[in-house]
Parts: structure tokens; sequence; C-alpha cells
């Protein structure tokens, strides 16, 4: 069997009402389904491996409302499901969270790679591994421990930039795989209101943040195979970025994964795996109360 890997920017999950009403939730669920039937159709019988799930901005209500949609897309009844801060907003000091649910069952440690800008020396990488819980690590994950680690994002992780968080799974006795996900910065800097009540633009480095933060990926990967021994790494999410080659990791694509026909969310991988991407795009996907990004998956053969 196939393992499946899911993401999807959520579009301000969490956020101010009406973003994170029941409507919204009833939509992504219609659009889960949906693409849980293509799926089934195409590999037959399955369980999502895990799922990450992008621009959730709040750590409370959108951890509660991500499991009632996680498990649909996940086709378990009750994955782990958690929500971490992937980065902090400069202006607002707003946590931004990224989703992620794993097949229940499946060993698991969260953590993340965030970024520490050094200026003109470029940045600097922060492993950030979850604090080692005692008792059941399947069922832990209420932890006051893991919880107080997973709301913030260490002080020394620069604001305005957004990192990675990953899954580190053991699948079978021998075979770790390591599933991080991004939602990479939608600009350069950030904007403001000024006394006059018009919008300002900040650029916060001069440099492209985004592009910056892709260009580290590789170092991301390799980061990941050292402190986790995984043998495979795989990182997807919304890049804000037209898919790249990149050194020493392989791209996968399957085409357009927005409302407007821009290709932002792919998948890279440590190596040159037997693997498939798609997009599910449904005829619901693009209504203004579910999100302007499809669904896309990869298939890694076991």
């Amino acid at each position: 069997m196939d393992h499946i890997f899911y993401h999807h920017n959520i579009q301000n999950f969490g956020g101010s009402a009406p973003k994170s009403n029941p409507l919204k939730i009833k939509h992504l669920i219609r659009d889960y389904e949906k693409a849980r039937s293509l799926v089934r159709t195409k590999y037959g019988a399955h369980k999502g491996l895990v799922a990450g799930f992008t621009e959730v901005n709040n750590g409370n209500s959108a951890l509660t409302n991500l499991k009632q949609i996680a498990p649909v897309i996940m086709h378990s009844s009750s994955p782990v499901i958690t929500a971490i801060s992937c980065g902090q907003t400069a202006l607002a000091a707003d946590e931004e969270f990224l989703g992620i649910a794993v097949k229940r069952r499946v060993p698991v440690n969260f953590g993340r790679v965030l970024f520490e800008s050094q200026g003109r020396a470029g940045l600097k990488l922060i492993y950030d591994l979850a604090p080692k819980l005692n008792g059941d690590e399947f069922d832990n994950w209420e932890h006051p421990d893991f919880d107080q680690w997973r709301r913030k994002a260490p002080p020394e992780a620069s604001p305005d930039y957004r990192g990675f968080v990953f899954a580190w799974m053991k699948i079978a006795k021998r075979r770790t795989i390591v599933c991080g996900f991004i939602h990479n910065r939608y600009k350069d800097g950030y904007t403001i209101t000024t006394k006059g009540g018009k919008k300002k633009h900040i650029s916060t480095t001069g440099s492209d943040i985004r592009s910056l933060v892709r260009s580290k990926i590789p170092q991301v990967i390799t980061l990941l195979k050292k402190e986790t021994r995984a043998e495979l790494v795989v990182l997807g999410g919304d890049f804000n970025l037209a898919p790249q080659k990149l050194k020493d990791c392989i791209v996968y694509s399957k085409g357009p994964t927005t409302k407007f026909g821009n290709t932002l969310d792919y998948w890279y991988s440590s190596s040159d795996i037997t693997a498939e991407p798609e997009v599910y795009p449904t005829p619901f996907l693009w209504e203004p109360k579910s999100s302007d990004h499809a669904i896309v998956s990869l298939a890694v053969k076991q």
C-alpha cells in the first residue's frame, strides 16, 4: 500500500468570524470527502499517513476545528492532531500555526525548523524538537509541556519568517520518515496603516524572504536527516513561489493549485523516490468560505 501525504492551505482558518464559522468547516469536509473518493478510486482502500494544514491563525479554536476536518481527509476516525506555531508576525506579535495530523498508532514526535535572520549573512537554521513526554506517546499530545511548546516559537526565531513544522514517524522497525510542512511568506516585509489611514509597505530585509527561505530547503533536509536519521525526508506546503529544482533534492508537482491558476503547493524529497503527486480541486473548493487553494497529495511507494 502507498503512503499518502496530504497538504492543504485552509485560508485564514481559526481567524476572525465568519471565516472560522461552521459553514467553512462544512465546505472543507465536503471538499475532503470528494478528494478522498478520488484517492480511493486511484489507490484503493487506504488511510493517510500524514496531513499538513497551513494558514492556521489560532492555536485554540483552530485545533478544535481541525479535529472535525482532519479525520475526513485522513480516512481515519482518530488520527493524532495538533497545531504548532511556525513563526510570529513582528507588527502584531501574533503566532501563526500549522495544523498536522498523523495516522493513529504510528510512533511519532513533532518538531520544527525555524529561521534566525543574520542580516547579510543570511539565515541560521533552528532545530526545535518537542519535549519528550512520559506515558503513552500515541495519546499524550495534550500534555502541559507539549502544549506550552507548541504555542510559541522559540525567542531566537526571527519574526516575519515562517518555518517548517514536521512529524517524525517510525513506519517500520528500520524505516523512519520525516514529513514537514511550511506556509512560506506571501510578501517581502509587511504592511502597516499610517495615521492618515493609508496602507504602507515596510520592507524587512530588502530581499525576497520567500526565495531566501526556499533556498534553504536542501540545508533543512540535511539537518533533519542528521538529527532524526530518517531514511526519507519530505517537505510540502504552500511555498508561494512556482516550483523550482534545488540542489540535492527532488521536486514533485502536478500543476496549478490555486483559484487563479498558480502552482504554489507542491513537495520536495530528500531522494528520488517512487512517488506520484496529485492535485484535487473540487467543484466546491473555490467557494469563499472554503479555500482558494487545492488539496495536494503525494503517494509514496513503500
